[in-house]
């Protein structure tokens, strides 16, 4: 049994706004957006064990961790700078938020059954948020023009979860192997090995998560969903050969990892991820 505790600190350069432009209100120049970013700065506190029981046949992790991030890069809203008419004008750009916050928990572990049988497993608890960002980019249904009800220029996240990442996600699976003799004895010289049985399976959880900003007037979830793939096969015991056949995303679930409300002028979109169900072979020949 192995107890730590971590504390570490990180700095990222300042990024380059490959986007900044002069700011002009009519044909008077305001200001320039920066060119580069206030460099980030991360703490990070970590306490964990790491254990192992009967003769490492049960394999047990687990690990807190609080992650404070200061001038976190992102996009933000400037509204400094006003119109001829002395309405602020809204400038999004790559700035900084001045406070973000991720913690959790974490563990894994691996359970070896019975001989050439494995139990896989892993989960964490997330917890990401922005602590300080008043200066927002508005998501699209925040954006309009006319009526009498004026448009916000910008949002506070200040307290409130990141949008797409969701509290809980799960994975568990299994590998078995098991020693199976010369079985192709006498088909040829390449055939007289001993060979190795296997088969394989995993399933990955994760729980709902919003994929609108949470301020947003429409809002969009993703609801839980998992991911199953396994496979079977067999291989040489001096791995020469090695004959797979495998299916992913078996049940062919197709969780949406992005929603935009649309404008006036365009449609709602939502993005759908490329892992569709997918079923093939491999054969693996290594030759020397």
């Amino acid at each position: 049994m192995t107890v730590y505790g971590l504390v570490g600190r990180g700095e990222k350069a300042g990024a380059v706004n490959t986007g900044a432009r002069a700011i002009f209100v009519g044909n008077a120049f305001q200001k320039f957006q920066p060119v580069i970013t206030k460099p980030e700065t991360s703490w990070d506190y970590e306490i964990g064990i790491k254990t192992n029981w009967f003769d490492e046949t049960l394999i047990l992790n687990a690990n807190l961790y609080w992650n404070d991030l200061y001038n976190f890069q992102t996009n933000f809203v400037d509204t400094s700078v006003v119109d001829a008419a002395g309405v602020p004008t809204r400038q999004t750009y790559l700035g900084t938020a001045k406070h973000a916050r991720l913690r959790g928990f974490e563990f894994d572990g691996r359970w070896n059954a019975f001989e050439g049988f494995w139990l896989n497993f892993a989960g964490a608890i997330t917890d990401p948020r922005w602590i300080d960002f008043d200066e927002a980019p508005l998501d699209a249904a925040w954006t309009w023009s006319g009526g009498t009800v004026k448009a916000p220029l910008q949002v506070s996240r200040s307290h409130s979860r990141f949008n797409t990442v969701p509290t809980f996600a799960f994975n568990i699976g299994f590998d078995y192997e098991r020693p199976l003799g010369a079985i192709f004895d006498g088909l040829g010289d390449w055939a007289n090995r001993p060979v190795t049985g296997f088969v394989y399976a995993n399933v990955a959880w994760q729980d709902k998560q919003e994929l609108t900003d949470p301020t947003a007037v429409i809002h969009y979830w993703q609801d839980a969903y998992a991911l199953t793939n396994l496979g079977f096969g067999i291989r040489t015991d001096d791995d020469r050969y090695s004959l797979n056949v495998w299916a992913k995303n078996i049940a062919d679930v197709r969780p949406a990892t992005s929603f935009s409300p649309g404008t006036a002028t365009g449609p709602t979109t939502i993005g759908l991820p490329d892992t569709v169900r997918a079923i093939g072979g491999t054969l693996r020949v290594k030759f020397f």
